[in-house]
């Protein structure tokens, strides 16, 4: 996957496209459906991006092994069978949205309690450390990360099922946060490769 980013650059840019797509999608269902139907959306969009994503690195794996006589078998060949697997599984949307309804009400509040529990435990060790004492900022990002994770973690376990569409529209909000970045990270890559090959051409 990196090999193939790193020789067609332009697809980072379709990557961050097709990223804040999925983004902006699962923002608007959010924001308009509810309950399990948003879910079972989710779950198609997620399938159809492991397919073009898989056929993506497929097609760049058989081009690569072709110049070498398609002998062995590539990492980027094998990662895009097990995303096509990934694909058709949650194809299964009735299966596959059950799994991700446990995850975003069950699993997402309890892995932000624990991240909290292991911030604090890095809070509680800044202070007691005399070296780090006297740095303040660092125990101070630390306290106040503890006490963010710990409450929206607290908050999401007791509220789970009434604001599972407020969930997703903040993962729907960071992965178009995160399209957004891979676009700009790309665009600002191919300058900076023009302007080298227009140097070197001189």
């Amino acid at each position: 996957m990196k090999n193939l980013f790193e020789q067609y650059k332009w697809l980072k840019i379709i990557f961050g496209i097709v990223l804040f797509s999925l983004g902006l999608m699962t923002l608007i269902i959010a924001l308009n459906k509810n309950g399990d139907e948003l879910v079972k959306i989710i779950c198609l969009m997620i399938a159809i991006y492991c397919f073009v994503n898989a056929i993506f690195i497929a097609t760049f794996a058989l081009l690569s092994e072709k110049k070498v006589g398609f002998n062995g078998i590539s990492g980027d060949l094998l990662i895009s069978g097990i995303i096509i697997g990934v694909g058709v599984a949650f194809c299964f949307v009735d299966q596959a949205s059950a799994v991700i309804g446990t995850i975003v009400q069950y699993c997402l509040p309890l892995i932000l309690i624990a991240l909290g529990a292991v911030i604090l435990v890095k809070f509680i060790l800044l202070v007691s450390n005399p070296e780090s004492r006297s740095d303040h900022p660092a125990w101070v990002r630390a306290l106040v990360a503890w006490i963010i994770l710990l409450t929206v973690g607290i908050v999401f376990w007791i509220e789970k099922g009434n604001i599972i569409d407020i969930i997703y529209i903040i993962i729907g909000g960071l992965i178009m946060v995160v399209g957004v970045l891979v676009i700009v990270a790309a665009i600002i890559t191919l300058v900076k490769d023009r302007k080298i090959k227009q140097i070197e051409s001189k």
